[in-house]
């Protein structure tokens, strides 16, 4: 059965010096064994950057089909056969990664929730969400509110001034809106960024202004 998937490669588009190609079809002659043969993707995007990082590699979204074989964790898949659907960037990798931990998520109105696939969703004024485990989501609405995620977690937070924070790991979706003159609340930008300690540091409270990731000043949200 074929299954939609996303796969990393070089800046030539290649991987393990097999070059492909955006729109063709390969199948593998032989034994398929992950780690040594067959054609290799993810299904969770998030994944492909484990052994494709972001600085020099291309992202595609594909379909794997035939005999499969995966790892312990279920991180990799080697196929039989692969078909490169479509060329999606980095930008479309990270998109594809929350969808695919949002769409997983069993949301509850608590403002915590543990373990794999869960989710906290808070709304309201200077509400808070927080979300721990594997591919969990924390989702908080209105001004002034603020997510936390754990690790393999997404936090998103929406609203007017609102910030999120995550352990190395996790990521970080945050909007930048303004009020117009109605009293609505239009998104400006948004923005997604990987905790990884150095760049985003972990556990530190972020907001987006002018389009980038500043750290959020305590005395704004008391």
């Amino acid at each position: 059965m074929s299954k939609l998937m996303f796969k990393g490669f070089d800046k030539n588009l290649k991987c393990r010096d097999f070059q492909y190609e955006v729109g063709k079809e390969y199948i593998h002659d032989g034994n398929i064994k992950v780690c040594e043969s067959g054609f290799h993707a993810c299904e969770n995007p998030m994944d492909v950057f484990e052994y494709y990082p972001p600085n020099k590699a291309r992202y595609c979204e594909v379909t794997g089909d035939g005999k499969e074989s995966s790892d312990e964790g279920g991180k990799k898949t080697s196929f039989e056969k692969i078909k490169i659907n479509a060329e999606i960037g980095l930008g479309g990798i990270i998109k594809a990664g929350i969808k695919f931990c949002f769409d997983r998520v069993k949301w509850t109105k608590e403002n915590t929730a543990t373990g794999d696939y869960s989710g906290a969703s808070a709304t309201g004024y200077k509400s808070g969400a927080s979300a721990t485990g594997n591919c969990s989501g924390a989702s908080a609405t209105g001004d002034y509110s603020g997510a936390s995620a754990g690790k393999g977690s997404v936090a998103m937070a929406v609203g007017l001034q609102t910030r999120a924070k995550g352990e190395v790991g996790s990521w970080l979706v945050l909007t930048e809106c303004r009020k117009t003159k109605d009293g609505e609340i239009n998104i400006k930008n948004v923005k997604v960024a990987k905790v990884d300690g150095i760049k985003i540091k972990a556990d530190t409270w972020y907001t987006l202004e002018r389009g980038k990731f500043i750290e959020a000043k305590e005395e704004d949200y008391e």
